[in-house]
This record gives structure tokens, sequence and C-alpha cells, in this order.
């Protein structure tokens, strides 16, 4: 089945992958040094809340469950996540990754603001729970998956 929104159609997969991927950059960068902390849940809602608060999209309900659902979502996937690190964090990172077969589909604006979100996203949650009062403490491991590079979205190239 397709759904059309606002500015494109996607398929339920594609929609469940686009409400998700959040949950799964959270769980990548936050969990990178095995442990996701209570200050970058909260922050990674925040953000999620903000983003809710601010789409142009005729579903803002998607968005909203997605936000009210977190938690939920992150628990969940933590349970059923292997607990070897280096698993994980590949499974993640495909599971992100399965936006590039859509991305360039959608809507450009949409794609662009979208891509800016998770990045944003993965920046202020590897910040979360860093050194003095939070800031400028992201770990080595967290730096290898800040930018997202599983994701090749060509209106969103990243710095070389």
């Amino acid at each position: 089945m397709t759904l059309e929104m606002k500015h494109f159609r996607v398929t339920e997969e594609e929609l469940d992958i686009l409400t998700l991927a959040p949950v799964w950059v959270v769980l990548l960068v936050a969990g990178a040094d095995g442990t996701i902390t209570r200050k970058e849940r909260q922050e990674a809602q925040a953000i999620m809340q903000k983003w809710c608060d601010c789409i142009d999209s005729d579903s803002p309900d998607l968005w909203r469950d997605l936000v009210e659902n977190f938690e939920t979502n992150i628990k969940g996937y933590q349970m059923l996540l292997p607990a070897d690190q280096d698993r994980r964090n590949e499974i993640l990172s495909s599971k992100i990754s399965q936006l590039n077969s859509f991305l360039n589909k959608l809507d450009t604006a949409f794609s662009e603001r979208y891509v800016s979100f998770l990045r944003d996203l993965a920046q202020k949650v590897a910040n979360a729970s860093g050194g003095l009062f939070g800031y400028r403490n992201v770990q080595a491991v967290e730096l290898k998956f800040i930018e997202l590079p599983m994701i090749d979205f060509p209106g969103q190239k990243q710095d070389s």
C-alpha cells in the first residue's frame, strides 16, 4: 500500500523506516559507548518534539506518536538488539541505511530537512552526557557515527 503525504508518497515500509530512524539513530549514537543515559534519552525526546512541532506534514500525528512512544521504542529495540556492541552497531547502521533506498524519491526540501534533523539528533545526543555541563565530550566511538555516514543523500553531502 502507498500512503500519500503532503509532498510525497511512501509505502508503509518506507513510512516505518522514516518514523523509526530517529530511534535507531539514538540507539546507535547513545549506545556506541555501551550505555544509553537518561540525559541522552531526554535530549533525544526534546529534539524529536521540536521536529514534531515544526514538521510541514499533513500527517503530524505520525511524528507525535513517535515522540509519545519514544521510550517504549527505545526499550523495545534495546531488548531485541544483540548485546555485542559491534554487532548491534552493524544492525543499526544497516537499518538507518535503508533510508537510501527512497530518500531521493521524496520531496527534496523534506528529505534535506529530515537528514539534517537526524544528524542534529545524533550530534546533540552525543553531546548530552559529555564533560563539563554536558559539552565537548563526545567519545571517539560516538564520533564514528555522529555524521551518520551510512546515509548517502545527494542533497546532504558531508564534508570530506
